[in-house]
């Protein structure tokens, strides 16, 4: 798992963005938030710019640059972090219905497509 994050990343978009999600377009890119920039969760979770008194593992950027803060831990892999969850977000908003920050959608819940993007991520050693 998570031995080379830059290569991994290619199959990960093409699982969850391009299949998982159908979208055509390219997702939003990555900011990946790794070491000293860790601050809170015990060294896996960041104060994003845009609400510094929530401690996040990603946020996505749609006001500013449509671009997706990850938090990435040495150790981190891609099922288990915020990667498809702020796809997701990305996903609804660009499809017209809002970018959801509480969770209402019904991908976001347990069984939703979140849930099985992950899995599949697992299942595919990412």
């Amino acid at each position: 798992y998570g031995i080379n994050r830059d290569v991994d990343i290619l199959l990960a978009k093409e699982i969850v963005w391009a299949i998982g999600l159908a979208e055509q377009t390219e997702p939003p890119t990555i900011e990946w938030v790794e070491k000293s920039q860790l601050v809170c969760r015990n060294g896996i979770g960041f104060y994003p710019l845009s609400d510094r008194d929530t401690c996040v593992n990603g946020v996505y950027n749609y006001q500013t640059d449509d671009s997706i803060q990850l938090a990435w831990p040495d150790w981190m892999v891609f099922h288990n972090s915020a990667y498809v969850h702020e796809l997701y977000h990305a996903h609804l908003y660009r499809s017209g219905f809002g970018v959801d920050p509480n969770h209402n959608d019904a991908g976001f819940q347990l069984g939703g497509i979140v849930e099985r993007l992950n899995r599949e991520l697992c299942q595919a050693g990412l």
